[in-house]
């Protein structure tokens, strides 16, 4: 059953995230994610906008697994497209504040990070403000009940 409410927030979300310049290779990885593995029924998602809009990052959570849509306007390496199945999640891990060895997490106030199988990092997110801290804390809750089920 489609959350409309979750996929409306999402599409104002997405327009909000691309409303800010520069957003040219966050655009194609948005364009790459409906090509590929575009979630039609979001159960939730997490989203982080540096200030300088240089860096994008919006985690999507569907019925099977999460996409993952990274791009840094700054950075010609940093940019892509991830999709990590629910099964491929072993663990969620929730640090309060950063982890030295993950990029991105400096100065962060809660880092989120999922093991896989061999208890290595697949993925992570960070919060580096309250209210973002609050949005990952609660996306943290779906992949929880989601790698529970």
């Amino acid at each position: 059953m489609l959350d409309r409410p979750c996929a409306k927030e999402l599409e104002g979300i997405v327009e909000s995230m691309l409303s800010q310049s520069p957003h040219d290779m966050f655009k194609r990885c948005l364009a790459l994610y409906g090509e590929t593995a575009h979630i039609s029924e979001p159960r939730g998602f997490y989203f982080r906008i540096t200030e300088d809009a240089a860096y994008r990052n919006l985690v999507i959570a569907g019925d099977s697994g999460i996409v993952d849509i990274e791009a840094d306007e700054s950075s010609s390496e940093d940019r892509e497209v991830s999709i990590y199945p629910y099964r491929s999640i072993m663990s969620v891990i929730l640090h309060v504040g950063s982890i030295p060895t993950l990029p991105r997490t400096r100065n962060s106030l809660l880092t989120v990070a999922c093991l896989s199988a061999s208890n290595s990092i697949a993925c992570y997110w960070s919060a580096h403000s309250e209210d973002e801290g609050e949005r990952l804390s609660s996306f943290a809750g779906i992949l929880v009940k989601a790698i529970s089920d």
